[in-house]
């Protein structure tokens, strides 16, 4: 299988509040996916995860302080690896 996907988000972090990116994966084969984040203020984060299902994977990622998310993209590079990929996935700003 081949995962691309991306989720968007509105502007709204007016007062410059810490983000993170919480995710919970869960691979019914393997998986290796590059997880990307692109900022409104300009700029990306980008982070690697890998499993072999079938299995849930749980996972806090500390973005750029002050900065706003824009969009969360998702790619796997496990196409040839039979299963699906679930995710859920939450941003959190805190001060």
């Amino acid at each position: 299988y081949d995962l691309q996907f991306y989720a968007s988000f509105a502007d709204s972090n007016p007062n410059d509040l810490d983000p993170e990116l919480g995710i919970v994966i869960h691979f019914t084969g393997g998986g290796n996916v590059r997880i990307t984040v692109t900022y409104y203020e300009g700029g990306t984060s980008t982070f690697y995860l890998t499993a072999t299902g079938p299995t849930y994977v749980m996972k806090w990622y500390d973005l750029t302080d002050t900065k706003t998310v824009q969009k969360v993209e998702f790619y796997n590079f496990e196409w040839w690896s039979p299963g699906k990929v679930y995710v859920d996935m939450c941003i959190l700003y805190y001060g």
